[in-house]
């Protein structure tokens, strides 16, 4: 069992996927909600809703006061909405039960709602260090084809020799490391398909790879039936805004929006049952239904055809029966309308399904596909172009870093940007055979074969200098096929410096061969635009984030620079970790001062931890934000770009946004006028 401990703990250490936002933390409610919606639910997608959701809900306490709806509305789109109705009975009881501290062994853990004993032993070991085993999908296959175990793992009799023999191998010592470990081996290396045996550092005793099992453990599970459902819902439109509805908070896809219908019944004509839900529902008659869009949602247990349907409304007062709640969204607006997947889809054509119906001219439905298609392609091109503008204006801060902030052993870094091939990404770059196949396996995403297309390279970079182009199909790296932009990335980020690779390559349909040399990647940190309209820009363990609503501020590369920079320097300055030891603090004392007045005056004590866990926090914030200022200044200088810009973009930020000026350092850092009086002295 040593072998195996040693082995795993030491490519955990070297090898193991760095950047997660809980990783480092050690913070039991982050590790909490992150296994929490890890279920089920990869990691590139969980990523994004867990920052929002801590953003929103950044403590046990504000969780459990936060009304069920609001956790659910965080929620949406993650799907399994037990989850998050789970999550948020539990953070009440720990609040109610256990003072707000989640408890640290196992047996009380499994207590709670929601938490089983797979999260249970993550909690336990990742947070406070106890010996606990966990068993996840990745883990039992890691476990399953080592120990050569062939039955199928789902198999109560298989899972309780998989729990066993997860707890015989786990060591006393590092426990929370060994367990990150297998769950990221199983993740990464021990796929499910084509499992990469070369990079596994368990291959030498693996009982699978000595018999050639690895494909076949786990066995096969049968094909999930499906429930088919005809889901209807009507278009209602009132000037310019388009009426949604709540569902109720128990039953399928909880407290979420939606336009308003329900199930057909088999046999039932479409417009009569639209017309006969309309009316249980909502207490309305409607006439003229007309169809106009489709859309498919996959669910766990279901799948649900939903048809929308236009429909002219009489303007009688709405009385809802069976959703809890109605409310009129300007179009405008849907996009931050919590709906379910597949109404969402649907709110996206809102503008058009509700002006076909109701004013003007009629669209034919080839129209109305082909301006899709059009403005998915020039929407595509312009995620292009944000992503290759803030990668590269990234990449020239990090040049410029000081030699004491690199690493002493440079990772790879190759300057390319992908994507998968689909219909909209190929026709971006006018890639030949873009014409809709019907006979393509993923009709989700139109891909009309498996490959890995680039859509940017880095000025100055090895992709560059290798001659690579925006629109050039990537095959295959060295030996290793590429059917996917995954796939590429995991290569590229097993690369060395220094190391020549040969690529193959296709452009405009005509294959061709690259020789690559990787350079070296100075600093962790990589560069991601998010999709928000807010003016903002973040760091993260190992990321920088900017909003495409900065993008579209900023006026120029130099503004953009400055606020780049500044991210970088909470980096290289370790901001995020000295920052936990106040934000332990503050919840510390908040924690008790809040319950202490709780006993006085029920209810008040939620208001004053608040306060004094900020009051605490606000002097170290400010202090990080004033280095960040004036550092990033210095990252930029260096990189040549004109600082200058710094006092153009937080002015604008300060009069054009004035909830800016207004905000408390208690919340956030505003642009004050001692920001800008620091930035023009030390420019």
């Amino acid at each position: 069992m040593k072998a195996i401990q040693s082995r795993l703990l030491t490519w955990y250490r070297k090898e193991s996927r760095k950047g997660l936002p809980w990783r480092e933390t050690r913070d039991p409610y982050a590790i909490w909600v992150s296994e929490t919606m890890l279920q089920q639910t990869q990691v590139a997608t969980v990523i994004p809703y867990y920052e929002r959701f801590l953003r929103r809900f950044p403590t046990v306490h504000a969780l459990s006061k936060a009304p069920l709806t609001q956790v659910l509305e965080a929620w949406s789109g993650l799907g399994y909405y037990t989850r998050a109705k789970n999550l948020h009975a539990c953070a009440q009881k720990i609040v109610r039960e256990h003072a707000g501290k989640i408890p640290d062994q196992v047996d009380s853990l499994i207590e709670l709602p929601g938490i089983g004993r797979y999260t249970a032993g993550a909690i336990a070991s990742i947070a406070y260090d106890r010996p606990a085993p966990v068993l996840d999908g990745n883990v039992q296959r890691v476990l399953a084809r080592y120990f050569g175990i062939r039955e199928d793992p789902r198999q109560p009799s298989v899972q309780r020799k998989l729990w066993e023999l997860a707890g015989r191998i786990l060591p006393s010592e590092y426990p929370g490391d060994f367990n990150q470990a297998l769950m990221d081996l199983g993740a990464t290396v021990c796929t499910p398909r084509r499992p990469q045996c070369s990079s596994c550092p368990l291959t030498e005793d693996c009982i699978a790879h000595r018999n050639s099992w690895e494909e076949s453990i786990p066995p096969p599970r049968q094909p999930l039936q499906r429930k088919k459902i005809d889901y209807l819902c009507g278009i209602l439109e009132r000037n310019g805004s388009v009426l949604v509805a709540r569902r109720p908070l128990i039953g399928l896809l909880p407290g979420l929006w939606e336009f308003p219908g329900g199930e057909r019944e088999r046999g039932e004509p479409p417009p009569e049952a639209l017309r006969r839900l309309l009316a249980d529902r909502l207490g309305i008659r409607v006439k003229a239904v007309t169809p106009c869009a489709t859309q498919t949602q996959i669910l766990s247990h279901r799948e649900l055809h939903i048809r929308a349907f236009t429909c002219q409304w009489s303007g009688k007062r709405i009385r809802p029966r069976w959703y809890t709640k109605t409310r009129w969204v300007p179009k405008r607006n849907l996009k931050q309308t919590p709906f379910t997947a597949g109404m969402a889809k649907l709110a996206l054509l809102a503008l058009l399904l509700g002006g076909c119906a109701t004013v003007g001219p009629s669209i034919g439905r080839d129209e109305l596909r082909s301006a899709r298609e059009y403005y998915e392609v020039k929407a595509r091109r312009h995620i292009y172009q944000q992503l290759l503008r803030a990668r590269t204006i990234g990449e020239r801060l990090l040049k410029a870093l000081p030699p004491e902030t690199r690493l002493p052993k440079p990772g790879p870094f190759v300057g390319v940007i992908v994507d998968d091939l689909s219909l909209a990404s190929g026709r971006v770059f006018a890639v030949p055979g873009m014409e809709p196949n019907p006979q393509a396996k993923d009709r989700k995403t139109g891909r009309v074969r498996k490959a890995c297309l680039i859509v940017g390279i880095l000025p100055n970079s090895p992709a560059s200098d290798a001659g690579l182009q925006p629109g050039d199909l990537l095959v295959q790296i060295a030996n290793k096929k590429t059917p996917d932009a995954r796939s590429v990335v995991g290569i590229f980020h097993g690369l060395k410096p220094g190391e020549k690779v040969p690529l193959s390559l296709e452009r405009e349909g005509v294959p061709f061969q690259r020789d690559l040399t990787v350079g070296e990647k100075l600093y962790p940190v990589t560069f991601i635009v998010e999709d928000e309209e807010s003016v903002n820009a973040f760091a993260s363990p190992g990321q920088i984030t900017v909003s495409s609503g900065l993008l579209r501020f900023v006026q120029s590369d130099d503004e953009l620079a400055v606020v780049m920079a500044h991210e970088l320097a909470h980096l290289t300055r370790g901001h995020i970790a000295k920052g936990l030891g106040p934000n332990i603090l503050a919840g510390i004392i908040g924690g008790v001062a809040g319950t202490a007045l709780d006993i006085i005056v029920p209810g008040a004590g939620g208001l004053l931890n608040q306060v004094m866990s900020a009051g605490i926090r606000a002097p170290f914030s400010q202090d990080f934000e004033r280095e960040a200022d004036y550092i990033g200044l210095r990252y930029a200088y260096t990189a040549s770009y004109q600082i200058e810009a710094a006092l153009t973009f937080w002015d604008r930020f300060a009069t054009e946004l004035p909830k800016s000026l207004s905000e408390s350092f208690f919340n956030t850092h505003p642009t004050s006028p001692e920001r800008l009086l620091r930035l023009k002295k030390a420019i």
